[in-house]
């Protein structure tokens, strides 16, 4: 049988007409007087070769047309309008750092974007969900999302706390520095504050553990397609982070999801009835978020997507209002994305939002007391990966840009980051081009971000990636990993020469380091055998770190099927300090029966150089389901509570044992599935807890 089709592929191509004939191109040439232009070799090309191959393409070009349809590579009336575009020169604004620009008015505004999205709706056009291709000159960026992780929480006391309770000491969410950080829980030593999600919905607790009692629950399963992703709280201030989003059609299959990032400040001196004071609102994904005292800081991504002319100026808005002129930078790379940050005092209802736009995509934050650094990984051809750094230095709600740019590599999280007396060092992993090998490098940049001092290649040469960087003082502890794990202990006293003290090898990898104190280094990660590593194997370690140049090995044991959220969100682990006590939730899998799948949380206690002890405890239902894993857990005094998504159970540390439970308020949208009642609660022992 013939397949018409294959025949019609294989046709032959109609007949050129008259117009295309060489004697007819000749002549057109001749008339138009259109000289080929000289090659650059010097040599001569062939008049009838021009001919020939311009008859040829317009042949082609008829073809492809007759059997294959329309194909139109830009459309000519885009072209004229690229070509009639007024030039775009940059504006340097008072007091700003060298390349870094703002704009002077609205219509400079428009001049740049109306550069760029010719290139990013023509050049650069894709029909993928009718999205545009998003760029910083040639740099594509990462888009990559990782959730944002948080490591070391001190010991919290009483005098920090308005609480009206005087605990011994409380365990408050693991942060890298002293600026706090959002989170699903927070304790402020009597009272917890949890984010329930469950069933499509999202509900903000606040639990009294002096009664046990849910005092109040906050429902956003209904808010304008509300997802709650962080709380803070500082003494009888609340704060709650969520996002929502609408799509939007600019034309036939072209969408796209425009998202705001919303704070709601709550007053709660009486937490059984917390009074809204003021939402603020900015355009924009939430990257991150920090909160300085009182002042909350907060990171969105907004992408600039319209290619309409039109009189709208295509910036973000802040509670509602256009950003202005003078509060936005860019570089000399153009890029549709922008960086808010805004700065809300949260302890003054009357305080004005300010704001500072970047003109370039951010993928994490960096942040000290008294800087935000704003991190985007790029991506080159040819000089291989670039960290590009933009330094805001922060005075309450004052934003300036300080200054701006870039170390050699990408950076594995905001953890690769620490800013030591006025000097940022940097950790980040390149690919050479010419070795084809990974480096592992360091970087000490001064307050103007250029470099002081560098390692080029911690590992020597071994083609090993970072996969975890703890900064302590000066001296910072990097794990790099290709098939065994290399702890590398670096000396940083002489920010210009840097050094490498010592190194200890072990199979496996470490993705998080926690310091314990007296010298001693916790890391968690995954373990394996001298050649690879095993991601089905939880490792546990405990480090000697004393003596620079000899690093070794403590303690370490095994979860196998293991698997915690601490290893790529520290902010799961509690360091209980006045107790000896590291907590992490871990689930350990079965994968010939998913139902016997365990979801604990693992309280492991460390003294005298050895991890004593681990016991995981579990929150056990009748309907496995739609029951959640247990995600956290935090201390009080002598008691630690373990929370899921639709309870609180207390337990007691001096031997275990369950105490009292809270059932949480479980909001869900309407036609959502009515959570399962709170089950009991088992403690595993150690040897049942490790198989």
């Amino acid at each position: 049988m013939k397949d018409s089709r294959i025949e019609e592929y294989f046709a032959p191509s109609p007949e050129m007409p008259g117009s295309l004939s060489k004697e007819a191109i000749l002549n057109r040439i001749e008339a138009e007087k259109v000289v080929p232009e000289k090659p650059k070799s010097g040599g001569k090309m062939p008049a009838g070769l021009v001919v020939a191959a311009f008859a040829v393409i317009l042949a082609l070009a008829l073809v492809l047309q007759s059997n294959f349809g329309n194909i139109s590579i830009a459309k000519p009336d885009k072209v004229t309008q690229k070509q009639s575009i007024p030039e775009y020169v940059p504006y340097t604004g008072d007091g700003l750092p060298e390349g870094v620009y703002t704009f002077e008015n609205e219509q400079q505004i428009k001049d740049y974007f109306a550069n760029i999205t010719q290139d990013i709706y023509y050049t650069y056009n894709s029909s993928f969900a009718g999205a545009p291709a998003l760029r910083d000159d040639a740099v594509a960026e990462d888009f990559v999302q990782k959730e944002e992780i948080a490591p070391e929480a001190p010991t919290q006391s009483a005098a920090n706390s308005e609480t009206g309770s005087a605990p011994d000491s409380f365990t408050g969410t693991n942060t890298q520095n002293s600026a706090d950080e959002g989170d699903v829980i927070k304790n402020d030593g009597r009272y917890l504050y949890i984010i329930s999600s469950a069933n499509g919905g999202t509900a903000v607790n606040i639990v009294d553990t002096n009664t046990m009692e849910n005092l109040y629950n906050i429902d956003y399963s209904d808010k304008s397609d509300a997802y709650v992703s962080d709380l803070y709280v500082n003494g009888n201030t609340l704060v709650v982070l969520y996002k929502s989003g609408k799509m939007v059609e600019v034309k036939e299959n072209y969408r796209y999801v425009e998202n705001t990032t919303l704070a709601d400040i709550y007053d709660i001196t009486d937490r059984s009835k917390p009074e809204l004071v003021r939402t603020v609102s900015q355009e924009g994904s939430i990257v991150s978020s920090r909160m300085i005292g009182t002042v909350l800081y907060t990171v969105t991504t907004y992408n600039e997507w319209s290619e309409e002319d039109g009189d709208d100026l295509p910036v973000p808005e802040i509670n509602g209002v256009k950003v202005s002129c003078s509060d936005i930078i860019h570089f000399d790379s153009k890029g549709n994305s922008y960086t808010v940050i805004t700065a809300t005092d949260t302890a003054d209802k009357n305080s004005e939002t300010t704001s500072l736009s970047v003109l370039a995509h951010s993928n994490q934050i960096y942040c000290s007391e008294n800087n935000l650094y704003i991190l985007r990984n790029c991506y080159y051809s040819e000089s291989g990966d670039t960290t590009a750094i933009t330094k805001i230095s922060l005075d309450g709600t004052r934003l300036t840009c300080s200054a701006n740019g870039e170390v050699k590599g990408r950076f594995n999280n905001n953890y690769s980051f620490d800013e030591y007396e006025g000097n940022l060092r940097v950790v980040t992993t390149n690919y050479n081009y010419k070795t084809y090998k990974n480096e592992c490098a360091l970087h000490i940049l001064d307050g103007k971000l250029e470099v002081i001092g560098s390692i080029p290649d911690i590992t020597g040469g071994l083609n090993e990636e970072v996969k975890s960087v703890r900064f302590m003082g000066e001296t910072a502890y990097v794990v790099t990993f290709e098939q065994t794990d290399p702890l590398f202990v670096l000396d940083l006293s002489e920010p210009e020469a840097p050094a490498i003290k010592g190194e200890l090898f072990m199979p496996g990898y470490s993705t998080y380091l926690h310091p314990l104190g007296n010298g001693m280094l916790l890391g968690i990660g995954y373990g394996g055998d001298e050649e690879n590593a095993d991601l089905n194997k939880l490792k546990i370690a405990l480090y000697a770190v004393s003596d620079m140049t000899k690093p070794e090995i403590l303690d370490e044991f095994i979860i196998n099927n293991g698997e915690t959220t601490a290893n790529y969100n520290p902010k799961a682990l509690i360091h209980y300090a006045a107790k000896n006590i590291i907590g992490i939730p871990v689930t350990v899998y079965s994968y010939s029966d998913y139902v016997k799948t365990v979801n604990s949380y693992a309280v492991i206690t460390y003294t005298d150089g050895k991890l004593a002890s681990v016991e995981g405890f579990v929150h056990e239902r009748s309907d496995y389901i739609y029951s959640s894993k247990l995600f956290r857990g935090t201390c009080i005094n002598d008691f630690l509570y373990t929370v899921d998504d639709y309870s609180v159970i207390e337990h007691s540390l001096s031997d275990g044992t369950q105490q009292r439970s809270c059932k949480l308020k479980v909001a869900y949208p309407s036609g959502g599935i009515t959570p399962p009642d709170s089950g009991t609660q088992t403690v595993v022992t150690s040897p049942a807890f490790i198989p």
